[in-house]
C-alpha cells in the first residue's frame, strides 16, 4: 500500500480491519490457494488505478507522520483535561 498498489492479504490478519475488499485491496481466505491465484490473476491482468489510489489513502492514514500527529493530538486532550 505504501508503493501505492492495493494488496492481497489473508483474512485471517489484521489486515483484515484495513482492507476494504474491491476498494484497496483484496482478502483470501487464509490457506485456500484457489483464492489466492484468483486475487493473483486479477491484479496482474487489468489496470488498477481506482484500487491503487484507495491503497495510497489508506498507507497515508498509517503513515509515521500520521501516527505521530495522533499522538501528540492525543497527549495534549490529556494535559488539557488533566
Amino acid at each position: 500500500m505504501a508503493c501505492g498498489k492495493p494488496v492481497i492479504a489473508s483474512d485471517a490478519s489484521g489486515f483484515a480491519e484495513i482492507i476494504k475488499p474491491n476498494q484497496n485491496g483484496r482478502l483470501t481466505q487464509a490457506g485456500n490457494v484457489p483464492s489466492l491465484l484468483e486475487a493473483l490473476r486479477d491484479y496482474t491482468t487489468r489496470p488498477l488505478p481506482t484500487e491503487s489510489a484507495a491503497a495510497s489513502q489508506t498507507a497515508e492514514q498509517f503513515s509515521w507522520p500520521t501516527i505521530a500527529k495522533r499522538y501528540i493530538d492525543l497527549i495534549h486532550q490529556v494535559l488539557a483535561t488533566a
